[in-house]
């Protein structure tokens, strides 16, 4: 099995800790180096074990980020202030989703008997509700662009899908003949189709329809299917694989556009918000920039830490955010290297 997987079957059965006394964040040099395009702009530590999730605010001044241990937490992405704290009921957090408003933060986690995903005021830290109408834990959640649907996916091969208002479960779907997991979900721009990708006995990312609850692709690869992504643009999906690769799609053929090679099992991967980059994170820490339009290579960023398990672009798409071991990274675009 790949380590991922390890790493979750064998943390220790502790109790959830939440994030106490982060050390300060260090921000690295401001001259860009001419041979790379990105420099480092923070890094944000403290957690106890590997962040797993990482995500921007949609107006790009906060990162959440979660990790094995538990812990979640709100930084200011340009100081790197500790502004909010969660107390979480899980022992690991998977995942985490913004509302589309920025008032509501998701978090999908697991362990023990607390397979929940929980959503949080991004103003106060409270906790709304939780979803638990899951099997196994819950790897990933996403709100559909109106905000009135929430998608989570778990470890018993489910699709969920709640009412956002009220919690109220409105369907669930079975993404693969196993029992497996389902490791990553996405909307699609106009939230009539959604993206699900599993392993590791189902290799494959899946094109939903969202109205009938039926699959109308298959995206192949070799391994587990940890990470999917549909462009802002909506002409193109993403995935990312234990196979050591990523590859873009037409979601309306299901044809392969570009396979994207790693050295390790690509655990990540993020578009740009105008669709003209993919950001992927891989087992061995390093994120790689490339072209969507010929696939080519743009750069590569070697994290400080570990394995980059969630990379994510600012808003304004000048900005990475990623998970580092256990720390989170910011990394900036330097002007001069802007794609043409």
């Amino acid at each position: 099995m790949h380590s991922r997987w390890m790493l979750r079957c064998f943390l220790p059965l502790h109790a959830v800790i939440a994030v106490l006394g982060f050390a300060a964040p260090s921000n690295a040099g401001t001259v860009c180096d001419p041979k790379g395009p990105w420099r480092q702009e923070l890094l944000l530590g403290g957690y106890a074990q590997d962040v797993e999730a990482v995500a921007w605010s949609p107006d790009g001044s906060q990162v959440a980020a979660g990790a094995n241990d538990g812990a979640l937490a709100l930084f200011d992405s340009r100081t790197g202030e500790e502004l909010l704290t969660f107390s979480t009921r899980a022992r690991v957090i998977a995942s985490v989703a913004w509302s589309p408003d920025g008032a509501q933060l998701a978090s999908g986690a697991g362990g023990g008997s607390a397979n929940t995903y929980e959503i949080w005021d991004t103003a106060s830290g409270e906790r709304i509700r939780e979803l638990t109408e899951l099997v196994g834990w819950g790897f990933s959640i996403a709100w559909s662009p109106d905000g009135s649907v929430i998608l989570g996916s778990n470890g018993g091969g489910q699709i969920n899908l709640w009412d956002n208002d009220t919690g109220a479960l409105l369907r669930s779907l079975r993404s693969t003949q196993f029992t497996d997991y389902v490791w990553s979900v996405a909307w699609s721009p106009d939230g009539s189709q959604f993206l699900g990708g599993g392993g590791p006995w189902d290799h494959y990312g899946k094109v939903w329809d969202a109205e009938l609850g039926t699959v109308t692709y298959v995206l192949a690869h070799g391994e587990i299917v940890y990470w999917v992504a549909w462009s802002p643009e909506g002409s193109q999906v993403a995935t990312a694989s234990g196979d050591h690769t990523a590859k873009t799609w037409d979601p309306s053929s299901g044809e392969l556009i570009f396979e994207l090679e790693h050295d390790a099992s690509v655990l990540s991967v993020a578009w740009s918000p105008d669709a003209a980059l993919l950001a992927t994170g891989a087992f061995d820490g390093r994120v790689r920039i490339w072209s969507a339009d010929s696939g080519e290579l743009q750069a590569t960023i070697v994290g400080s830490g570990g394995s980059a398990y969630s990379v994510g672009w600012s808003p304004e798409g000048d900005r990475l955010a990623f998970g580092s071991g256990t720390s989170v990274e910011i990394w900036t675009r330097c002007a001069e290297s802007a794609v043409r």
